[in-house]
């Protein structure tokens, strides 16, 4: 089947398992899709990001399983991609997917910095960003030990072993580490997604320095415009390679976005206007995931920056980003981002040998959005609200 039909199929049915999830009065999660937060679009910007990435890595996986190369179809008998246009959307479905949820994270903290003019306590932020993170990292982190367990466990050799091969698992990947079984290189086995959060407590690290400058906004503006101003000079100078500005940018245009944002929100207060702003922000992420080779280029991640800036600042894409469906999406996103990779190499394993990519693909997202569903009622759920988790059999009952 064209990748094209695979990719919209694929999608079609992630909205309508979320839709059934978000529908579901008796479930815990009903009240959470139904409330209008603070920052109503956000929800649904994290859940196009998680569906995104799902997609993204389905093709990736389906191509190690085949010949173990990471990477997509080159074209054989098996071809799945053949054309430019394929490759560069594929490809950037992750890569778009990873700077959107970084900009979520720059815009939310320093928005919060914002609001309370710089004033932070530090012990609380760490011990509630550790509770956030933690729990499902390591349930997922244990998970793929388990299913390490199934393939064969490599033999590390020692202390030294355990600590390059297995320590980097445990610290978010903050140092480096490898492949626990010879079954899949590197951390293939969850799709290689978490060196991301190694990014991600970079940034916490440096948020209440961060803070220090948002004790007004003028101070907030002079670091925002000092930080684009000295990334960009260290990019075109080779001080940083693409990606690695490319990925800090991410951060400064989420805080950018949150400092404009009560500046341009208008424009979604016009029919005209909101209806521009949602097609402005359209053009924009298409432009972003289908004409460049990668979006991890710091002039590449502009057009990024403008649909962030955008639906930030209250753009609903028609109403899109805040339906019950992407809300849903969003709220289970980290679940999804931590188990999708685990989730498609089981699946992939266990499938006939010489299924399609879009029967894979689709087995695979059910299984994906039930799961991360679970996981995000009975694991995080519990520790973002101090509430005690949700029983399975409850669930059972409920549903």
């Amino acid at each position: 089947m064209n990748p094209i039909f695979t990719i919209v199929l694929t999608f079609i049915l992630i909205i309508v398992l979320c839709w059934v999830g978000s529908n579901i009065k008796s479930l815990p999660l009903f009240p959470e899709v139904t409330k209008i937060s603070a920052h109503k679009t956000l929800d649904g910007v994290r859940g196009f990001a998680a569906i995104a990435v799902v997609i993204h890595h389905s093709f990736f996986v389906y191509q190690y399983h085949i010949n173990n190369k990471w990477h997509i179809y080159l074209g054989d008998s098996r071809e799945v991609v053949n054309n430019e246009f394929l490759r560069n959307l594929i490809v950037n479905l992750g890569g778009v997917a990873v700077c959107v949820f970084f900009m979520v994270t720059g815009f939310l903290f320093f928005d919060k910095g914002l609001k309370s003019s710089g004033e932070i306590n530090v012990k609380d932020f760490y011990i509630k960003r550790f509770k956030r993170i933690a729990p499902m990292y390591y349930f997922s982190i244990a998970l793929i030990f388990l299913v390490s367990l199934c393939f064969g466990m490599r033999n590390v050799g020692g202390i030294t072993g355990v600590v390059n091969n297995w320590f980097g698992w445990l610290a978010f990947g903050m140092i480096p580490y490898n492949g626990i079984t010879d079954s899949f290189d590197y951390g293939r086995i969850n799709a290689g997604v978490i060196w991301t959060l190694a990014i991600e407590w970079q940034f916490y690290i440096i948020t209440p320095l961060i803070y220090v400058f948002c004790s007004t906004r003028k101070r907030a503006l002079f670091l925002v415009i000092a930080s684009f101003i000295v990334l960009y000079s260290y990019y075109f100078s080779g001080i940083f390679d693409a990606k690695k500005a490319t990925i800090y940018l991410c951060f400064i245009f989420g805080m950018l976005s949150s400092y404009i944002k009560d500046y341009i929100k208008f424009l979604h207060s016009f029919t005209v206007l909101k209806t521009v702003s949602s097609i402005l922000a359209l053009a924009s992420i298409s432009f972003s995931l289908c004409y460049h080779d990668t979006v991890y280029e710091p002039l590449n991640i502009i057009s990024v920056g403008v649909f962030f800036i955008l639906v930030s600042s209250g753009c609903t894409i028609f109403g899109i980003l805040t339906s019950r469906a992407f809300k849903f999406a969003g709220l289970i996103s980290y679940s999804v981002y931590l188990m999708h990779g685990l989730i498609l190499n089981v699946c992939i394993n266990l499938l006939p040998n010489g299924c399609s990519h879009f029967y894979f693909s689709l087995v695979s997202v059910i299984f994906i959005i039930l799961i991360s569903a679970l996981t995000y009622l009975i694991i995080e759920r519990p520790f973002m609200f101090n509430r005690k988790a949700i029983r399975v059999s409850s669930i059972r009952k409920e549903v």
